[in-house]
């Protein structure tokens, strides 16, 4: 599949988060951006989650997932890279109120947090294994 049949289904599928102007076009979805400048006629797509002053790119190997995957796919395996590392940020903070560098209060929310992201986690991973049993039984019709 090109970037732009990616693009294009991901306009079919985003129902929320999308907008189409005179030079672009995007939809966001999961932290992860896809945008269609209109100027040069190439699609971009971008992790949202990275944070910085701009949106990041997704490396080459981000663009081919989503290429062969398609757009739900890449989507959600994305967000499970970005859950995962956030959990992991989130248990080497807990681990600092062990050594007391930081107060019960934000230990708290911290615990809050990871269980938020952790159903989080869950939910992505459990929609990413009913796309892959859907990809394997169309693979095998």
């Amino acid at each position: 599949m090109t970037l732009e049949e990616v693009y294009y289904q991901a306009r079919k599928l985003t129902t929320d988060g999308c907008a189409e102007h005179k030079y672009e076009g995007f939809c966001i979805f999961k932290g992860v951006k896809i945008s269609l400048d209109k100027t040069i006629n190439q699609v971009f797509i971008y992790n949202t989650t990275l944070g910085g002053d701009y949106y990041q790119e997704v490396s080459p190997y981000w663009y081919e997932v989503f290429k062969e995957k398609g757009w739900l796919f890449g989507c959600y395996s994305l967000s499970l890279t970005n859950y995962k590392r956030k959990l992991d940020t989130i248990e080497n903070l807990i681990q600092e109120y062990f050594s007391k560098k930081i107060s019960d209060k934000q230990y708290r929310k911290l615990k809050t947090s990871r269980t938020n992201y952790l159903l989080k986690y869950n939910d992505a991973r459990n929609k990413l294994n009913k796309l892959t049993n859907k990809i394997k039984q169309h693979g095998n019709s």
